[in-house]
């Protein structure tokens, strides 16, 4: 993507493609990967071991990333 400013600057970003799987298990990976999550009104939280865990038994159930 490229993306350009009032200053006659321009970037180039590198795009990855879409993530695919259900919203659960795009849900779960994030919290896995990243230990942490977003409540409800958008608020950042880190995972406390039994809700880490939690989210990991489910992404193995649900096939992993």
């Amino acid at each position: 993507m490229l993306t350009g400013g009032s200053v006659q600057r321009w970037r180039l970003w590198r795009v990855r493609p879409p993530l695919e799987g259900t919203v659960e298990q795009i849900t779960s990976w994030l919290a896995v990967s990243t230990g942490m999550e977003l409540d409800k009104g958008g608020a950042v939280h880190v995972l406390d071991a039994e809700t880490w865990q939690k989210y990991h038994r489910r992404l193995q159930a649900e096939g992993g990333p």
